[in-house]
């Protein structure tokens, strides 16, 4: 499945505050003046910078798609499932762990399965280039943290434990960038994590800790979108997924579904990379809307309909 590369999707994302945010440091810091629950930071440009880890975003996609997925009676395995542990062995073959994988695992991984999606590191004004004041200005905004105080309380009693008061540092400024990168997906991957990111920018998904006390909120905006597929595969003028890209002894091996494709609008040109090996589709923020509707009206809605005739397994 992953030892060759039939279509690959990158997509370049921008987050940004809509209020309070924290994503927290591991453990606190030995400076007694910086706040109990701190920023994590990483350097960027040579100086410390708070920044958004690719895996507390992933962590909230996989949790929101699992909702999701659920809601529409769509057999998922627990994450840290038992039986999930004892079901395969890395003695498995390969078309073996794709079929008895839930669509959850075969999108964001499994304990048995890699991951087709990666997240990167989001950075502050990481779309612009090093140095220049554009993110020299998102640098200094994020950094701009402001700290929130908050206090303990006794789960037994209800009320605020004694000398549990603790402030938090919180970030409420700035734009971080990073990109999202598909493998061999299907379409109704990337109709998922369209839906997943709508909702994180719809304020159905929140990020980060104190969720519950108002923080979290943040807009998600789709910078550029670009779908690479294998030169020749696909006719003109259409765009499909691994089960359309694969041949039909390994679509069936791997539990893929057919109908994996969608037509394209007329204006959307698809053109051949410059190695000359992949048919290459980019999008702006502007297409966004169309192709989700394209999404939805077709591979989303006929992975739903197999999903109900028990193609799919927990």
């Amino acid at each position: 499945m992953f030892d060759r590369q039939l279509n690959r999707l990158q997509l370049e994302l921008s987050i940004t505050p809509r209020g309070p945010v924290l994503i927290r440091r591991g453990r606190s810091g030995a400076d007694p003046t910086r706040p109990n629950l701190e920023w994590v930071r990483t350097t960027v440009d040579g100086a410390p910078s708070v920044y958004l880890p690719g895996s507390s975003l992933k962590g909230v996609l996989r949790s929101h798609a699992e909702r999701l997925l659920r809601s529409e009676n769509i057999p998922i395995t627990g994450t840290f499932d038992e039986n999930a542990r004892k079901k395969f062995n890395q003695s498995d073959r390969g078309d073996t762990v794709h079929v008895g994988t839930c669509p959850l695992g075969r999108t964001f991984g499994s304990l048995a399965l890699r991951s087709r999606l990666a997240i990167s590191d989001h950075l502050p004004g990481g779309s612009d280039p090093p140095g220049s004041p554009a993110r020299q200005a998102q640098l200094e905004a994020a950094n701009r943290t402001e700290d929130r105080n908050g206090v303990a309380i006794d789960r037994l009693l209800g009320s605020a434990l004694p000398g549990a008061l603790y402030d938090q540092e919180v970030v409420v400024a700035g734009r971080f960038d990073g990109r999202i990168v598909l493998h061999n997906f299907q379409l109704y991957q990337l109709a998922l994590l369209l839906f997943l990111l709508r909702d994180l920018d719809d304020g159905f998904v929140q990020i980060g800790s104190s969720t519950t006390r108002g923080f979290g909120w943040v807009s998600a905006s789709l910078r550029r979108l670009v779908i690479e597929s294998r030169r020749g595969k696909l006719p003109a003028g259409r765009l499909g997924g691994l089960g359309e890209l694969e041949s039909p002894e390994m679509a069936t091996r791997y539990g893929l579904f057919g109908g994996d494709h969608i037509d394209l609008p007329d204006g959307w040109t698809v053109r051949r990379d410059a190695a000359g090996l992949f048919d290459r589709l980019e999008l702006g923020p502007d297409h966004r809307d169309e192709l989700e509707s394209r999404l939805g009206a077709g591979p989303w809605q006929r992975f739903l309909d197999a999903s109900k005739k028990g193609a799919w397994v927990a």
